[in-house]
């Protein structure tokens, strides 16, 4: 029987759940795609991000400038992206990636966010990030915005 978390967290803003994670043994968790996949499951406590403001989408800079929080959802990402169907570039490349992540039930729950952290090795949609240049915004220790090749070195930086 898989493990269950040792405590759930719901936090309301970014602040609450950044202090939430600040505790030992605590992770996040966005679409819950990974932890669902584990047959262990998990023995921390999670601080689910749904309700910490993370999900919003928009265009920024004329419309040349997509900004989409780390709990948007693929599918909510793809629906976003439709108008641009008949467009090559950018859109087009990140609405064809998403569209190979997985089953409908799967891009319904993933969430970009969840997917870069992870890093999933078998991800169609970190390459297209990739070429579009994507940055990630973080906020730990402090503020900052770095390209999303250099992620994962941040990534595997302690928490400060």
């Amino acid at each position: 029987m898989p493990k269950q978390p040792t405590a759930y967290y719901r936090p309301r803003s970014i602040d609450e759940a950044l202090h939430l994670l600040r505790q030992p043994n605590t992770v996040p968790l966005a679409g819950g795609t990974t932890l669902l996949a584990t047959e262990e499951g998990i023995d921390s406590a999670v601080v689910d991000l749904q309700d910490a403001g993370l999900n919003a989408l928009s265009w920024a800079d004329d419309g040349r400038l997509l900004r989409l929080g780390a709990m948007v959802r693929l599918a909510d990402l793809d629906e976003f992206l439709a108008p641009l169907t008949g467009h090559q570039g950018g859109a087009a490349l990140l609405r064809q990636a998403i569209g190979r992540a997985g089953p409908n039930t799967y891009r319904h729950a993933a969430t970009v966010g969840g997917i870069v952290a992870t890093r999933l090795p078998d991800s169609e949609l970190l390459p297209a990030l990739l070429v579009v240049d994507a940055t990630v915004s973080l906020r730990l220790p402090a503020p900052e915005t770095i390209s999303l090749g250099a992620y994962p070195a941040v990534a595997d930086r302690p928490p400060g």
